[in-house]
């Protein structure tokens, strides 16, 4: 059943090994994997390379935390931006003055008004 699995799916499964046992399953049915095993159990146990592991997902984990932060931060502009209009609006100051103030085009100032009277 192995060796009818595509060799696309063969270094799938060779990526995503969960353990020695899984590994040496692996090897053990695949003769073009049978010179990597060695290197990937060594690699597996290579202090340098875990912490460069590490080092790679703690990056990816700051960046994602700064994206959600810098998108919180659009997204507190955009509700006080939104504020700002609709209180201007309310005290019947023109469109193009509010467009003024708030360096919004008149489509953007005139989405924001009709969104109120929603």
């Amino acid at each position: 059943m192995y060796n009818e699995v595509s060799q696309s799916d063969k270094l799938w499964k060779l990526l995503t090994i969960k353990d020695k046992n899984e590994l040496d399953y692996l090897i053990s049915n695949e003769k073009l994997l049978d010179s990597y095993g060695e290197k990937l159990t060594n690699l597996s146990r290579d202090k340098i390379y875990k912490e460069k592991i590490m080092w790679n997902e703690t990056i990816e984990r700051n960046l994602r935390r700064a994206e959600e932060y810098h998108s919180g931060l659009y997204d507190g502009e955009e509700k006080k931006q939104t504020e700002i209009v609709l209180n201007m609006h309310n005290d019947n100051l023109p469109i193009e003055q509010i467009c003024k103030y708030t360096n919004l085009t008149t489509d953007e100032v005139q989405k924001i008004i009709d969104s109120q009277d929603k």
